[in-house]
């Protein structure tokens, strides 16, 4: 999102306090799986698919974000 925050099609949609909800996450995880929540929790490879291609659209083409 920062990489994108001035790219004239995606800047209307930057809202970084909104959005940034990273730590937040982190947080949620750690409440529901205890420190070691990165060992135990795995993405499926469905959802990994998903992640990759939106990191593909952030970095080639921010317009479709």
């Amino acid at each position: 999102m920062d990489r994108n925050k001035d790219h004239p099609a995606f800047a209307p949609l930057y809202f970084p306090t909104e959005l940034h909800r990273k730590a937040a996450l982190i947080k949620d995880m750690k409440y529901f799986f205890g420190e070691n929540w990165e060992e135990q929790v795995k993405c499926s490879e469905a959802a990994q698919k998903y992640v990759d291609r939106i990191h593909y659209v952030g970095q080639n083409e921010p317009e479709l974000l």
